[in-house]
């Protein structure tokens, strides 16, 4: 939402609720319109109130929306975590975990795999899990759908990295099955196993994963009971991950009485 809009949507609210609710308070119509022209005329004669109240609106909405994508991670983390179709990437039994959201035709996505390879070569007690979002159209659902159905023949790790490294363009579902191929994929397999429940309810669950914390792009990570949205350079990787080792070594305190 623009600022803009925000004012707009600000000024109409204080010239409609401009009149006091309260019952025993009846003013005459006449007596609104005059106080809803005086408000219009000292915030228009007065923009620094109207600026000022729009920050604290934009403060309070990333609040909210912080404090609802917490609840969400919080309330949804043993399914973030878990690994219900493909291995994790990374060390298995690592003490952080790194969840990511990613769609193979999305050039962020493939640009931050070589980061997440750097960045996990640099930390071997963390633990990778892959969230097959595919946003970008019906290719990029096939071609999760593809990497998912990959995991039944063992080739998860090798055609993941094949589509996200790879200079060939995912622009045809052909495309992704050339990559297939590629690693030694068994291609007649492969599509029947692309239409198995499995894989169906993972994708469903990513989706609905993604729609409780307000994910609408890729890449995106949940690391340590927060959201990270957009590409991460490799130091702001190494931050986030200390972070939740931090808050992880910190005690809970003890219950009031």
């Amino acid at each position: 939402m623009s600022v803009r809009t925000l004012a707009a949507l600000m000024l109409t609210v204080v010239i409609s609720f401009a009149a006091p609710a309260r019952a025993e308070t009846a003013f005459s119509p006449a007596q609104k319109t005059e106080i809803q022209s005086i408000m219009k005329e000292y915030l228009v004669s007065n923009p620094a109130v109207l600026e000022e109240a729009l920050a604290a609106l934009q403060l309070k909405l990333q609040n909210d929306e912080r404090n609802r994508q917490a609840t969400a991670i919080t309330s949804n983390l043993e399914k973030l975590q878990a690994t219900n179709v493909v291995p994790a990437g990374g060390n298995p039994a690592g003490d952080v975990t790194v969840v990511e959201f990613f769609d193979y035709r999305c050039g962020y996505c493939r640009s931050m795999a070589k980061t997440v390879d750097e960045f996990l070569a640099t930390d071997s007690k963390v633990r990778l899990v892959f969230r097959e979002f595919p946003i970008l159209g019906p290719v990029s659902v096939t071609a999760s759908k593809a990497a998912l159905a990959s995991a039944a023949q063992g080739k998860y790790p090798a055609f993941h990295n094949a589509l996200m490294s790879g200079t060939r363009q995912l622009s045809t579902d052909e495309d992704v099955y050339a990559v297939a191929a590629s690693v030694g994929l068994d291609l007649t397999r492969l599509k029947a196993d692309m239409e198995s429940q499995a894989v169906k309810d993972e994708l469903a669950s990513n989706f609905q994963l993604a729609e409780s914390m307000g994910i609408r792009g890729t890449p995106a990570f949940v690391i340590g009971g927060q959201m990270f949205p957009g590409a991460l350079a490799i130091d702001g990787l190494k931050n986030a991950v200390s972070q939740a080792r931090l808050a992880a070594a910190v005690p809970a305190a003890p219950a009031q009485p």
